[in-house]
């Protein structure tokens, strides 16, 4: 190898390879990559899109918790209602899906309880 293309090779290393995995103290011991992936996390996390997401998760808490055989609450909501959902025409699914919250709770709309 010449002299030349060692030092292309350690100019790559060093770019490619060490400065992108190595930890910064400034960067509270992240490497490059990480602190990037956290910042687009955040990123995410305070968009309008991430702020619904949380809003939907607590929404459907209950439902998206598991019982004691690993099935979902909302998938088990879906077999005590009597739910299918048709894909195509003439092909109805009866699980594999859930019913969740879109709404928080004060816009929500029911019908009156039948008194009979």
């Amino acid at each position: 190898m010449t002299r030349e293309g060692a030092k292309s090779t350690i100019v790559e290393w060093i770019e490619v390879f060490y400065n992108r995995q190595r930890l910064y103290s400034t960067l509270n011991y992240l490497s490059p990559v990480q602190f990037e992936e956290r910042a687009e996390a955040l990123q995410w996390a305070t968009s309008a899109e991430g702020k619904f997401a949380r809003s939907f998760m607590s929404w459907n808490q209950d439902l998206l918790s598991r019982d004691r055989t690993g099935q979902l609450a909302c998938a088990n909501e879906v077999k005590r209602l009597g739910v299918t959902l048709e894909i195509l025409p003439g092909r109805k699914a009866v699980s594999g899906f859930c019913t969740l919250w879109v709404q928080p709770a004060n816009q929500r709309q029911f019908l009156p309880i039948d008194k009979n």
